[in-house]
């Protein structure tokens, strides 16, 4: 697999020749070129002369060697390209089951959403169903505790009642017939 990296890399090399307005050509490489001071990079066919121009403005000299010209397909053996498309498809099934698996859990979510929703409803209701009961309760306290007054006021006055039924019912003192005998006495017994 190293050897097909490699391949890649030179199959895609640009030329790294600066122009004269400063910009880089970036045309696809050919050639690899050195300095003597060792600077180095690669080069398009078009940008050779202009090495040689500055080589020559500079008095100096640069070495000029042609890039390794392999195909990325050349890199790759059977054996390694069947392995390759095995992981690919292994790869795509399991993408396929995470997929799956990820709308299955999406699917979980809104159906459990829907739940929280409903017994958020339904303890909204039971709330508003205990306050109402809360509010019964303390309406029929209120009812009990002013009839427990009024069961005491009225069993006060039956009592009172009672008592006066007793003196009122009681027999009255008997006093003697007056008769001419004695007029001032009083009878006997009393």
């Amino acid at each position: 697999m190293s050897s097909a990296a490699a391949a890649a890399a030179t199959a895609i090399a640009l030329c790294e020749v600066k122009q004269s307005d400063g910009s880089v050509c970036n045309k696809p490489a050919t050639q690899h070129y050195r300095w003597d001071w060792g600077a180095e990079g690669n080069s398009c066919p078009a940008c050779v002369p202009l090495l040689h121009q500055s080589a020559a403005s500079l008095s100096r000299t640069f070495h000029l060697a042609p890039l390794p010209t392999t195909s990325v397909d050349s890199g790759v053996s059977r054996g390694e390209r069947t392995q390759l498309i095995a992981a690919k498809l292994a790869a795509e099934a399991e993408l396929e089951e995470v997929q799956q698996r990820g709308h299955s859990l999406y699917n979980s979510n809104v159906d459990l959403t829907k739940q929280v929703q409903a017994l958020k409803m339904r303890e909204t209701e039971h709330l508003a169903t205990i306050a109402q009961q809360e509010e019964q309760l303390g309406q029929l306290a209120a009812k009990l505790e002013q009839r427990d007054r009024d069961a005491a006021e009225t069993s006060t006055e039956l009592q009172r009642l009672r008592t006066l039924v007793q003196f009122a019912e009681a027999p009255p003192p008997k006093t003697a017939p007056s008769s001419a005998k004695g007029k001032g006495q009083q009878p006997a017994g009393g």
